[in-house]
Parts: C-alpha cells; sequence; structure tokens
C-alpha cells in the first residue's frame, strides 16, 4: 500500500513536468484562450474603425471677396442693329471685377465647376446732365441681364482644382447685356450673392455678397451739385436712387463707397 502511493506522487510529478513547465497548468488553454479572444476583439474592433474611418473628401473655405469698380468708361462700335452706323460700349477696362479667393482645408483635391451669380436687386440711376441711351490664376467674363428679376442667377463655367491644403485666387469680369445706346448714360447697380460649384455637390459654397456698379463706378459730378437741396425732378430722383442702392448690403470698391456715401450726406 504504501508503494501504490510513491507510485501516485510519481506520476503526478511526470505530468506536471520539471522547470518552468511546472508554473503550467493542466489545461494550457485556461491561460492562451482569454489572449486569443482578446487579440481577435482587437482586430475585429481595428477592422470596424478602418471601414467606418470618415471617406476623403474636400472642404471649402471661402474669404471675402474683392471688388474693383473703375470709372467707366466707353468705346465706339459698329450698332447692332445697324452695322453703318456706331454705337457706344463700355470697354473691358471698365467692367467690374470681382475676385474669388478659396482654400480646401479637406484631404481631398476639390474641382470647381462653376460660378452661380444671383441677382438680389437692381437699382437704375440716370444721372441728370447726361444723354439717355494669390496672383490671379484666371479671369472668367460674366455678362448680367440687363433687366433681372429679383432671384435671377447667371451660371458660369469655371476649370480650377484645388489640391488639399491649397489655396487659389480667381477673378470675373462682369459687364452687362450689350444694348447699343439705349442704357448710355444709365448706371446700373446690382447685388449679386456669388457662390461657387464644385466636386459635383447640390450646394455651392457660398462666397458672399457683392455690390457693383456698371458699366462702372459713376464720376463724382454724377451726383447733383448741392445734394442738401436737390432741385424737384431729375436731381431728386437721381439722388433717390443713388440711396436707394447705399443702402444695400455687399462688398463693394472703394470707388463705389464714396459715391454712395455721398450720396447719403
Amino acid at each position: 500500500m504504501p508503494r501504490r502511493r510513491q507510485d501516485s506522487n510519481a506520476g503526478s510529478s511526470e505530468r506536471k513536468g520539471t522547470g518552468w513547465r511546472r508554473f503550467l497548468p493542466e489545461n494550457p488553454w485556461v491561460v492562451i484562450g482569454p489572449i486569443v479572444v482578446a487579440l481577435t476583439i482587437a482586430g475585429v474592433t481595428a477592422g470596424v474603425k478602418a471601414l467606418t474611418a470618415k471617406e476623403p473628401q474636400s472642404e471649402l473655405q471661402a474669404f471675402d471677396p474683392v471688388v474693383e469698380n473703375p470709372t467707366g468708361s466707353y468705346e465706339s462700335v459698329p450698332d447692332p442693329s445697324d452695322p453703318t452706323q456706331t454705337a457706344s460700349r463700355p470697354t473691358d477696362a471698365s467692367k467690374a471685377r470681382i475676385e474669388v479667393r478659396l482654400q480646401n482645408n479637406g484631404n481631398r483635391r476639390s474641382v470647381l465647376t462653376s460660378a452661380i451669380l444671383t441677382v438680389r436687386k437692381q437699382v437704375v440711376v440716370t444721372p441728370c446732365g447726361l444723354g439717355a441711351g494669390l496672383a490671379v490664376s484666371a479671369t472668367y467674363d460674366v455678362v448680367l441681364p440687363r433687366r433681372p428679376a429679383d432671384g435671377q442667377t447667371v451660371e458660369v463655367p469655371i476649370d480650377q482644382q484645388l489640391g488639399p491644403d491649397e489655396a487659389d485666387r480667381f477673378v470675373f469680369s462682369v459687364g452687362a447685356e450689350f444694348a447699343g445706346g439705349v442704357d448710355l448714360g444709365l448706371v446700373l447697380i446690382y447685388q449679386l450673392d456669388v457662390a461657387i460649384r464644385h466636386d459635383g455637390s447640390e450646394k455651392p459654397t457660398d462666397v458672399g455678397r457683392v455690390v457693383v456698379a456698371l458699366p462702372g463706378s459713376p464720376p463724382d459730378f454724377v451726383l447733383p451739385r448741392d445734394i442738401s437741396s436737390p432741385q424737384p425732378g431729375c436731381e431728386q430722383d437721381s439722388l433717390n436712387e443713388f440711396r436707394e442702392a447705399a443702402q444695400l448690403d455687399g462688398v463693394r470698391s472703394p470707388q463705389l463707397q464714396r459715391i454712395l456715401a455721398s450720396a447719403q450726406a
């Protein structure tokens, strides 16, 4: 009987082993199992995060637009209705310029496809005493309707690209539809909302609101000489129209701002 107990103890020692093996439990999966499960969970979590990570996308930031509005000037051209006669047309140099500045804060290239200019308001001023009638990467011509309805839009195709963390500036040269001598002497003041369509998105990026005068900023002499007590009729009408334009909110050029501020004095 004592010999049998010795044999039993010897068998137990053989099962446990010697050296570092003696520290292992009889069933090693008691230790290995939880480690495998923990690693599997960590791998699945990492995979889910990778699958649900936000896809690369562009993120445009628009800065306030810059407006230049030189004094209007004209050039002689053949009259469209009668080529044997001449008509006056605003020169390209006197066109208003709207400078757009954008930065792509996203992690994907942004492709700009068009600009949308929405007419919010137009004021037509009839001056008295005049006859009726970043380096810039690109410049685009914009032709505004002569007598637009409020909310009417003009969409201009553009071809610009901004890589991640890149900025750009480009210019829209703005004029009105040519009408021979019909608008000669008139000042057409537009309030415009400017937006840029890009990457096939239904919602364009808003750039801002501007106020421009076409064919150019009016010279100082178009205001009545004594604006504190203008004469009834033409002078008063002209002053009232300038004052109405002065109430339009939006970025405007220093030249135009000076004229509109004078009308409010």
